[in-house]
């Protein structure tokens, strides 16, 4: 029963946290101009790749390499390496932004400010995740809290007619800082014993060690992660220069709406993990194998299931919701277009997570890569000629299927050679 409770608790976790970026964009798009809507979207996303790299190199690599004690000097390796590539992100971020989005400029030292709490937030939630799953409640409590201060402090400067671009990073720093305090609070016992008890090991590694250590596990993966961010997300910053104000919210709402759906492949991630790295040390490949395909027979029809249910409450949400706008609301096809962008996305999770336990993660790069390749060629081809978000959407797509069908290729070339090697 207390296991059912747990579990319930990380998902309900995960969806505040998805909740908060969904509502971020879903209010912030009725509540202040369209163009400084589009701007804190393209800075947003800005603060997206870089808590991405951060926590691809310094944080993911905790769920698979902490196993039994651990003392504190880990910890702070672990946090040194998130200042380490917050620094190098910000120093290239500014050097694309004032060359080609100057006007991007004034909101960089929020934009770096945010990245970085996000991410300090990112690795209490992954070493909860390895410790604290029999008791989730005070990450419940966190989540939460920092949803309800956001949408506090947002409503305020709303209230007082002082909703800006740097108010809303601002309400969005101080409310993750909050989250921070409150799970320190609340896990304070916890957290010393955590940090003061014994290594297993009596040599501790040395910041270099343990840099090689998640640099062996994580540069493939970081680097695909940078791709993944160009077919995600940078391509808004190629379509902002051929679309209008108003298309090019229409297709970030639009996918932000459908992406609430997110919650499920992130808690399947998270949860999933570390058990898949699990199967593999005890059963090799063989045990991979037979897991993906239960989760597969387990999954796929719920999952479908989900989407269908979800595309009818979505679109009436949303048709609901923008009625006094006739340009969003003319453009609920582009709700619908998400749900089928949405499927690739959630299938190929499954392979991800297999490819990931088995330390197999260039294979993700190389996928992330032939997505990132094609997104760009067929961005400089057809925004010639066609100026409208449905164009950007079927980039979007198709760049999201060209990645599902490279993951399940390299997955199960893996998975042949290996069957091949035992016969």
């Amino acid at each position: 029963m207390n296991f059912l409770l747990n579990k319930y608790q990380i998902v309900l976790e995960q969806g505040i946290m998805s909740l908060l970026n969904f509502c971020l964009i879903f209010v912030l798009s009725k509540i202040v101009s369209a163009n400084l809507f589009k701007d804190f979207l393209l800075g947003y996303s800005i603060v997206i790749i870089i808590t991405l790299i951060i926590s691809s190199f310094a944080n993911q690599p905790l769920q698979v390499f902490l196993r039994g004690k651990n003392n504190k000097s880990y910890f702070y390796k672990v946090f040194l390496m998130n200042l380490l590539f917050l620094l190098i992100t910000s120093i290239i971020c500014v050097i694309v932004i004032t060359n080609f989005y100057y006007f991007l400029i004034d909101s960089l030292p929020y934009i770096i400010t945010l990245a970085f709490v996000i991410s300090i937030y990112d690795a209490m939630r992954r070493v909860s995740f390895v410790y604290f799953q029999n008791n989730f409640s005070a990450n419940l409590l966190t989540s939460t809290s920092v949803l309800f201060f956001f949408f506090l402090t947002i409503f305020f400067f709303y209230s007082v007619d002082n909703l800006n671009i740097e108010n809303i990073y601002i309400s969005l720093i101080i409310s993750y800082l909050l989250g921070l305090f409150i799970f320190i609070f609340l896990k304070v016992k916890s957290i010393k014993i955590l940090l003061f008890q014994k290594s297993e090991s009596k040599n501790k590694r040395t910041f270099a060690e343990v840099f090689k250590k998640h640099y062996s596990y994580a540069s493939w993966l970081v680097i695909g992660i940078v791709f993944f961010w160009i077919y995600t997300q940078g391509i808004y910053f190629v379509a902002e220069k051929h679309l209008t104000v108003e298309d090019f919210n229409a297709v970030r709402i639009s996918q932000n709406l459908v992406g609430v759906l997110s919650v499920l492949f992130v808690t399947f991630e998270n949860t999933m993990l570390v058990k898949t790295s699990l199967i593999f040390e005890q059963k090799k490949l063989a045990g991979i194998n037979v897991f993906v395909k239960k989760i597969l027979k387990k999954l796929i029809l719920p999952f479908i299931i989900i989407l269908v249910l979800s595309c009818l409450v979505v679109t009436q949400l949303y048709k609901f919701y923008y009625q006094d706008n006739s340009f969003y609301s003319d453009k609920i096809t582009y709700v619908l277009y998400f749900f089928l962008y949405q499927f690739l996305f959630g299938v190929s999770r499954i392979f991800v997570v297999a490819l990931k336990a088995i330390n197999a993660t260039k294979y993700i790069l190389y996928s992330h890569f032939l997505s990132a390749i094609f997104t760009i060629l067929l961005a400089q081809l057809l925004f010639l000629k066609f100026k409208n978000g449905i164009v950007l959407i079927f980039i979007m797509i198709f760049s999201m299927l060209v990645f599902s069908a490279g993951i399940y290729f390299f997955y199960r070339k893996i998975i042949k050679n290996e069957l091949f090697r035992l016969d």
